[in-house]
């Protein structure tokens, strides 16, 4: 629970600096993607890589897609796959715990 009011103290606090805010994109969408790059073990550092990726992949998900989309979406899973592969083998034998708890 602290790291997830930790998230979204960040979260509001960047939201107060900048003075105005659209509260899906600046605020629930910012907690979400840092709680799961934090629960994933991903550095914060990849979030534009993984909101990249996710925006590609997510109109998958539709019943109407077009032929851009889904070769867009199958470019985009398969860095977003080599990157986690990749990242997990790099992290999986190493004596450091996961410093988020949920």
């Amino acid at each position: 629970i602290g790291a997830i009011t930790a998230i979204a103290n960040d979260a509001m606090d960047k939201l107060l600096q900048k003075g105005e805010a659209d509260l899906v994109r600046d605020y629930a969408t910012e907690i979400a993607a840092n709680f799961w790059l934090q629960f994933l073990g991903i550095p914060l550092e990849m979030r534009e890589s993984f909101s990249r990726w996710s925006a590609a992949i997510v109109p998958m998900l539709a019943f109407k897609r077009t032929d851009e989309q889904v070769a867009a979406a199958n470019e985009n899973a398969d860095e977003m796959w080599t990157y986690l592969r990749s990242h997990y083998e790099s992290i999986k034998d190493s004596e450091t715990e996961p410093r988020f708890t949920c």
